[in-house]
C-alpha cells in the first residue's frame, strides 16, 4: 500500500543570513540525498544522532528513513536552494508511539556547516504542524546529555528534561506550547 500524501506542501523559508531554504515532507526518492548527507556528518554529530560512530549509513536505514506513512511516522526535510544546485541540509521526523496514539518520539539531523543558523527552528515547526494535523499531542526524544543544541531547541519550543539516566536525556515538550 502506498504512503498517504502530506497534507501539506513545500514551504519556503530565509534563514537570517538570507539562505534560502525549501522546507517539504521526505519522499523515497530522498534516499540519495540522505547518504550524502549523511556523508557530509562530522562524527560528532553521527554519534549525537545515531548514538553511534558508524561510518555509513546501512541501505536497510536509508530505506526506514525514507519510507514514511505521514501519519505514523512523518519526516521533513530542508534543501538549501539558494545555489544552482540545491543540497539537502536538514531533517526532522516524528515516529508516532505504540503505546501512547497522541505522543510522537522526534530526532533531527542537521549537516554540519548548517548548525546553530536556524535549519532545526524550522524544521521542527513544520514537523510539530504535521504531527498536530495527525492527532499527536507531544513530543519526546532520547538524546546525549552533551548535546546541548537539541536540549536547547527543545528549551526554545517550551520542552524540558524529564529524566537522566546512564548519560541520556529525555525531553518532552507540548505541541499546544508551540502553536
Amino acid at each position: 500500500m502506498a504512503p498517504d500524501l502530506p497534507h501539506r506542501g513545500p514551504v519556503p523559508v530565509t534563514l537570517d543570513d538570507g539562505t534560502s531554504l525549501l522546507l517539504r515532507p521526505v519522499s523515497e526518492d530522498d534516499a540519495a540525498d540522505f547518504e550524502d548527507g549523511f556523508d557530509r556528518l562530522s562524527k560528532q554529530s553521527r554519534y549525537f544522532r545515531f548514538f553511534s560512530h558508524m561510518k555509513k549509513m546501512p541501505s536497510w536505514m536509508v530505506e526506514k528513513l525514507t519510507h514514511v506513512d505521514h501519519r505514523n511516522h512523518e519526516a521533513w526535510v530542508a534543501i538549501d536552494v539558494s545555489s544552482d544546485h540545491p543540497i539537502g541540509v536538514g531533517v526532522a521526523r516524528y515516529i508516532r508511539s505504540p503505546d501512547d496514539p497522541h505522543a510522537a518520539e522526534i530526532a533531527i539531523t542537521v549537516v554540519d556547516s548548517y548548525q546553530h543558523r536556524g535549519v532545526a527552528t524550522h524544521l521542527v515547526q513544520e514537523l510539530a504542524q504535521s504531527a498536530r494535523e495527525n492527532g499527536i499531542e507531544s513530543f519526546s526524544a532520547s538524546v546525549l546529555g552533551d548535546n546541548d543544541a537539541v536540549q536547547g531547541l527543545a528549551r526554545h519550543f517550551g520542552g524540558h528534561a524529564t529524566s537522566v539516566a546512564s548519560g541520556v536525556v529525555e525531553l518532552s515538550f507540548d505541541l499546544k506550547k508551540m502553536e
